[in-house]
């Protein structure tokens, strides 16, 4: 799987996107580096090179956003069309993916453009409407309900530690405990559409949701915080 992941990277871009060796994108590179970082922890082999070509395209992704804190989705997407232009913008979402990639590559948490950039997502902290309410947006265009952010904002947290992780963990757990389904058939999963839509219900539907709720309430179980990972 690794080297398959190794082979499909776009040469020249250094990410990823759906269709092998074809354009790239953060939220595809993103997940790829997270398989390869795995996969390297565990002993198996990812060539350096591998690595240099995602550092370029996140780099790539910053300078497009113009700011050292935040990253856009796909800074190659044609300018002059409505339907993708937006990819070249800096966004909440896509800061919490390349914030996670920065520590995978190995940026110190303490760096400056992590702080800035964790700063940026609390002030972007979990939240959620109540029953029967249609998703709102925040000020800065993001759903109030996302579990894609939610999930990669609380990786990129818990791997902060200190007040980061805590004002985030007191948002988000809560949250998800009160919202999750507690009776009936569905018990134990989350609604995709209640208390407000998701933004990816289309896609995913209950069991993405559900699935990436889970992984975010057992980040404590399932991750060492990677400051402590290089250390030991």
């Amino acid at each position: 799987a690794l080297d398959y992941i190794a082979r499909t990277q776009v040469r020249g871009r250094g990410g990823w996107r759906y269709t092998p060796g074809v354009n790239s994108d953060l939220s595809v590179t993103g997940w790829m580096l997270m398989a390869l970082r795995s996969g390297d922890l565990a002993g198996l082999r990812v060539r350096e090179v591998t690595y240099d070509g995602v550092r370029n395209f996140l780099e790539t992704c910053r300078e497009r956003a113009g700011t050292q804190s935040r990253f856009c989705y796909n800074p190659a997407a044609p300018a002059d069309d409505p339907r993708t232009s937006h990819g070249r913008n800096p966004g909440t979402v896509m800061t919490s993916v390349g914030l996670l990639m920065q520590l995978y590559l190995g940026e110190g948490r303490e760096s400056v453009r992590m702080q800035r950039g964790a700063d940026h997502l609390l002030a972007n902290l979990p939240t959620i409407g109540q029953s029967r309410e249609p998703a709102r947006t925040s000020t800065l265009g993001n759903p109030l309900r996302d579990t894609y952010y939610w999930y990669y904002g609380t990786q990129v947290m818990f791997h902060m530690g200190g007040a980061h992780w805590s004002a985030w963990n007191d948002a988000l757990h809560p949250l998800l405990v009160e919202s999750q389904t507690t009776t009936g058939e569905l018990a134990g999963s989350w609604n995709p559409v209640r208390p407000v839509p998701d933004k990816w219900r289309h896609m995913g539907g209950r069991l993405y949701v559900t699935a990436l709720n889970l992984l975010s309430l057992e980040v404590y179980y399932r991750h060492l915080p990677l400051y402590e990972m290089t250390g030991e």
